[in-house]
């Protein structure tokens, strides 16, 4: 439905945002569905748990990172939207600043630089402050969410007994964390060419993936100990 709203009313930012927001939750979801039928999901609990499936494990930690990419995925799709993926065409700096300024005097020059670099042209319009500071709050929140990623990477990874299905996880988040700031990099840097920009849009689903399986799968060991087929409760009690 939002897929058709979407062509019939010409692009409008808000439900262009909604149906690609939609699209990585439908996406997460189906992720979750096949964690929850495969195998070794429904397989009986393993009877070792390690202290990173205890109380106070690295769950919370990948909620909290798992969520933060969510959002920054609608950031993302904000950014698209609104054609300020290219509103500040540097990096890591933003016109040579961390914070630049907004005046109409700087925006002026910034769209000259714009024009004269041949980043857009005149008949595209002119940058605005909230096209830089759309721009920003993704570029930023990025950098937030990947060091928090990072971090519950770690926690998966070192806190975990060798072997485990968290050590792999967390493996495959850090790396997947670090190609995917490389990617947004490189966006930025090559003029979002479209092989590049796409791999970074491709590789936000899947750190979402990751993420969410690397949440579910925390919760999932450090839930009780599943019963045997064929075993009732009062047995299992006893």
């Amino acid at each position: 439905v939002l897929g058709g709203i979407t062509v019939l009313f010409l692009l409008p930012t808000a439900v262009s945002v909604a149906h690609a927001t939609l699209a990585q939750t439908f996406f997460t979801l189906i992720v979750a569905i096949s964690l929850f039928t495969s195998r070794w999901w429904m397989e009986q609990a393993d009877t070792t748990r390690s202290s990173a499936s205890t109380a106070g494990s690295p769950g919370r930690l990948a909620l909290v990172a798992a969520a933060m990419v969510w959002i920054q995925l609608v950031l993302g799709a904000v950014m698209r939207h609104t054609g300020a993926g290219l509103a500040v065409p540097d990096f890591p700096l933003a016109y040579g600043q961390i914070v630049p300024s907004l005046s109409p005097d700087s925006l002026g020059q910034y769209n000259r630089l714009l024009i004269d670099t041949d980043i857009r042209i005149a008949a595209d319009g002119a940058i605005t402050s909230s096209q830089i500071a759309i721009h920003l709050m993704h570029r930023y929140w990025g950098i937030v969410t990947g060091i928090v990623l990072l971090w519950s990477a770690h926690r998966l990874f070192w806190r975990s007994p060798q072997g485990s299905r968290h050590r792999r996880l967390g493996l495959a988040l850090g790396l997947v964390t670090v190609s995917q700031v490389t990617l947004g990099a490189l966006t930025v840097l090559t003029g979002k060419t479209v092989e590049i920009a796409t791999a970074h849009v491709a590789l936000g689903a899947l750190l979402l993936a990751l993420s969410t399986i690397s949440v579910l799968y925390c919760y999932r060991e450090a839930g009780p100990a599943r019963v045997p087929a064929g075993i009732t409760i009062g047995e299992a009690a006893a």
